[in-house]
């Protein structure tokens, strides 16, 4: 962490800011893709939940890789400011959900998300697009 990100982080903490969902989706992104997950698919799905503005779906190939893309995700968002309210599952059980309120985050094992199909649950979510 840098002197900007550090103060950055500072900052948004001490104005209780309320994080940019877009932020929070582009850096979980980043982090997939970084740790070579794969099939990362972000939904926005505004307009047709009001639970969150956002989700961001990764797959990943074994429980070890559930632990660290969502410690990495973790990590480089508290860097940020920005804190999870609440994860929840396991790693364990093939799924993993981080909840940033407006975007929440499931990484799967790949056949756990395949048995769950939230890009088809929610199909009718237009992909976010950078």
């Amino acid at each position: 962490m840098n002197a900007h990100d550090k103060t950055r982080g500072e900052n948004l903490a001490a104005k209780k800011i309320r994080p940019n969902p877009e932020e929070i989706v582009r850096t979980v992104i980043e982090v997939a893709e970084e740790r070579k997950a794969h099939h990362v698919v972000a939904l926005d799905v505004r307009g047709l939940t009001i639970v969150t503005d956002y989700f961001v779906i990764v797959g990943v190939d074994n429980l070890t890789a559930i632990r660290s893309l969502s410690k990495g995700i973790i990590e480089r968002l508290l860097q940020g400011g920005i804190k999870a309210l609440h994860v929840e599952g396991a790693a364990a059980g093939g799924w993993l959900l981080l909840d940033y309120s407006d975007a929440v985050v499931h990484i799967f094992l790949e056949e756990t998300r395949l048995f769950y199909d939230l890009e088809g649950l929610w199909g009718d979510a237009p992909r976010y697009e950078e």
